[in-house]
């Protein structure tokens, strides 16, 4: 029996004991009901808007638009102390497909619950394709309009076969920067049916099962378990991962009501257990942070600090692959905003929701609208941004400009759709489809040659940048290098002669090199060692052309045969250029020579001197025409396999001039005479670096990297052997032995260690 006056007693008491406003009032809540909960006695928190609506999760959601639109826009910014900047241990993205799953729960419950089954199943499949409508239109439209206007996230996507280009979108076998998440909840979406079955026959235990299996699964094997096909250009977004946090928030939603609110007492519990494990979070960041050293003086870094960064970034937080440590992060960083809405809900929400539930509550045209602006950014501010901390403020100023402009967009409902309009927007895929394939068919977009394109698929697939840090790894649109005049020197010329005036436009074309804030040119110069003019690759970091500083320089060898942009293929330049703007190295200068298959060193028997080419030529070259600190210890060489070898031993003969030395599985063999231009006795014996690590002097004055992986059974017994040799006579090393094979993926896939110890090693000014 209803007696109202019985209820009316019952709601004044628990209003006394919970704060919890009663349906004609709003006074604040102390007590948390689980997302868009509610309690037997039908009290209304304030959080709990008349319809029903838990505003929590629109001022949640609000909060992960506005952070996206942040990281999003250009430039470092002190709002990356909120948003996290994509180099958290979560991100927005976690939040707000946790929220999605969460709030598809809550409303398809509620219509299967009112309308049957059937009825509400329908209801899903209708949003099922209106997310992609909207995700196969922005796709086409983004992706053409970014590649046409050559933006700094171009991938160089193959444009040359439009009506190819439109049907891998329209299958989703095809996503851009920005639009990869809509992919993903598109897929999502559209198996959320056989889910809403499964929860409604109260399987809840077989599908939460099921996630967890293909989650765990394609964490131990995610070539075998990369659901449900695969999809180019999607570097962030792994269905097989992701699908356990929408499957999560979607159980959660669907069973709300079996979910216990909390009390008063319990609630402040959480609340400081949250606090407590952010703090850890913070703390953990800023140790992993300082583990590069400071970018004034890396050499400060601690080498294990840095190994447990590196594996925590690839084993633990992988962004890519939703690592369990970023998943107990989400739930440590959201746990932690939703209690304090429920905690503080009145001040934040007068503070920020003016902003954010309307954000919140149209999310996915908020989203929409800021890949918009996104591009338009993109087009209109320039790639070279100011440096400084007016140029923080700017860029904050710039973002929070962003912010505004999509609220304002929301607030005046502008190209919004409505159930009018509905029908029209359901039709944009096929519009877009066949103004995409008549353009394209009057533009010029050359194919691009298939090994390049299947090189660089694998490059984009394995780089460890998205994977540590989420962040898209373009391809940039390279200006052809124009011609370099270069000098005819004498045969023993003086550093003055080595000086070169270079003219015209010299950006390096590569389809490997990223969009970058530093830049890589093609130079050429005359040998006297060799006899003939030479090319090189050259990288100058961030702030070169205007700081007027000297910086240390590494020089990195292919390997045998290899080609001078072999380091680039493996990601090498780019993993600098990244780790410079994050501030976890120093900047510094990296030359790529070309080597042939002159082994870098003298030739014996009078051969080629390629040992004097590559540290009087090509060092005295760039001594010359760059600004360049020229001590030992700011001097670095490395390279691979033949290049490896190399280093080792141009460094062992040569500390005079190379204080740093890095081998990476480098080709160490014995005095057989099967590579004649090495020589046999003592000939063989003058660059063999076994032999040099037992007899040269001034080993302690070099810092030495070696690696080689545990698979690599042609050569690691060499690079062991080595490895005692050093040992014994105290040399200082670094040695790392890997799992891998002497191939691209072992090399691609450390080269992030790589960078962090040269630039840990080199010393700066």
């Amino acid at each position: 029996m209803d007696d109202p006056a019985i209820r009316s007693a019952a709601q004044t008491a628990a209003s006394d004991k919970f704060g919890v406003a009663s349906p004609r009032g709003d006074l604040g809540p102390t007590i948390t009901l689980p997302p868009g909960g509610r309690n037997g006695l039908g009290l209304r928190p304030a959080y709990i808007a008349p319809n029903g609506r838990d505003l929590r999760l629109d001022l949640l959601r609000g909060f992960l638009v506005a952070a996206m639109v942040i990281n999003h826009l250009p430039g470092d910014s002190p709002l990356y102390l909120l948003t996290g900047g994509n180099r958290f241990f979560t991100s927005a993205a976690e939040g707000f497909l946790l929220i999605s799953g969460l709030m598809a729960g809550l409303v398809y419950r509620r219509a299967i619950q009112r309308s049957g089954l059937a009825a509400g199943l329908l209801k899903v499949l209708r949003r099922a394709a209106t997310l992609y409508a909207l995700t196969v239109t922005a796709t086409l439209l983004f992706t053409v309009f970014s590649e046409a206007a050559g933006l700094s996230w171009a991938m160089n996507v193959d444009l040359s076969n439009p009506m190819a280009f439109v049907v891998s979108v329209l299958t989703l076998h095809q996503t851009y920067y920005l639009t990869d998440v809509l992919v993903l909840y598109t897929i999502l979406f559209l198996a959320a049916p056989a889910a809403f079955i499964l929860l409604e026959r109260g399987k809840t235990w077989l599908l939460l099962a099921g996630s967890g299996l293909i989650y765990a699964l394609y964490q131990l094997a995610p070539n075998a378990f990369a659901l449900p096909w695969p999809i180019e250009g999607n570097h962030l977004f792994e269905v097989a991962a992701w699908q356990v946090l929408f499957v999560a928030g979607l159980a959660l939603g669907y069973h709300q009501s079996r979910l216990p609110a909390l009390g008063h007492s319990a609630t402040r519990t959480a609340l400081l257990a949250a606090g407590i494990a952010m703090a850890g979070l913070v703390i953990l960041f800023a140790l992993l942070t300082l583990a590069a050293g400071q970018p004034h003086d890396p050499g400060l870094a601690d080498p294990g600090l840095q190994r447990a960064r590196l594996w925590l970034e690839e084993y633990a937080f992988s962004k890519v692959d939703l690592r369990p440590g970023r998943l107990i992060a989400a739930v440590i960083v959201f746990g932690l905003f939703f209690l304090l809405m429920t905690r503080f809900w009145s001040g934040i929400r007068r503070a920020a929701g003016w902003v954010l539930i309307p954000l919140g509550q149209n999310a996915l045209y908020a989203f929409t609208a800021h890949i918009v602006l996104v591009g338009l950014a993109g087009l209109v501010l320039p790639e070279a941004r100011p440096t400084g901390a007016g140029a923080l403020w700017l860029s904050a100023a710039i973002q929070l400009a962003g912010v505004g402009l999509v609220l304002v967009l929301v607030k005046r409902r502008i190209l919004m759709p409505t159930r009018a309009t509905h029908r029209y927007w359901h039709a944009s895929p096929a519009i877009a489809s066949l103004a995409i394939v008549t353009l394209l068919g009057h533009m010029s977009f050359s194919a691009r040659p298939p090994e390049h394109a299947a090189a660089m698929a694998v490059a984009i697939a394995d780089d460890p940048a998205p994977r540590r840090y989420g962040t898209p790894v373009p391809r940039a649109r390279a200006v052809q290098a124009e011609v370099v005049a270069t000098p005819e020197a004498s045969p023993a010329p003086a550093a003055s002669s080595y000086v070169t005036v270079f003219t015209g436009t010299d950006r390096l074309l590569s389809d490997y090199l990223p969009v970058m804030d530093g830049s890589a040119h093609e130079r050429t110069l005359f040998s006297p060692a060799l006899g003939r003019s030479m090319p090189y690759y050259i990288y100058l970091p961030p702030g070169y052309e205007e700081s007027g500083k000297r910086y240390p320089v590494l020089y990195m060898l292919h390997g045998l045969g290899g080609h001078r942009e072999e380091w680039i293929t493996y990601g090498f330049i780019g993993m600098i250029d990244q780790q410079i703007r994050f501030g976890n190295v120093a900047p510094f200068i990296v030359v790529l020579p070309q080597g042939d298959k002159g082994y870098w060193v003298d030739n014996a028997n009078g051969g080629p001197r390629w040992g004097e080419y590559l540290v009087r030529d090509i060092v005295g070259n760039v001594d010359a025409n760059y600004r360049t600190l020229q001590s030992p210890a700011s001097r670095g060489i490395g390279g691979l396999s033949a290049g490896g070898f190399a280093a080792l031993s141009q460094a062992f003969t040569r500390p005079d001039l190379f204080g740093v030395v890095g081998a990476h599985s480098p080709s160490l063999r014995g005095d057989d005479g099967e590579i004649a231009l090495l020589g046999q006795g003592d000939e063989f014996d003058a660059r063999d670096p076994i032999f040099l690590a037992g007899q040269s002097a001034q080993l302690d004055s070099l810092r030495i990297w070696i690696d080689i992986g545990s698979g690599d059974e042609i050569w690691l017994p060499g690079a062991r052997l080595l490895r005692e040799t050093l040992a014994k006579r105290d040399a200082p090393v670094e040695w790392w032995e890997f799992p891998g094979a002497h191939d691209f993926d072992y090399w691609n896939g450390h080269i992030v260690e790589y960078v962090q110890f040269y630039g840990g090693a080199l010393k700066s000014e």
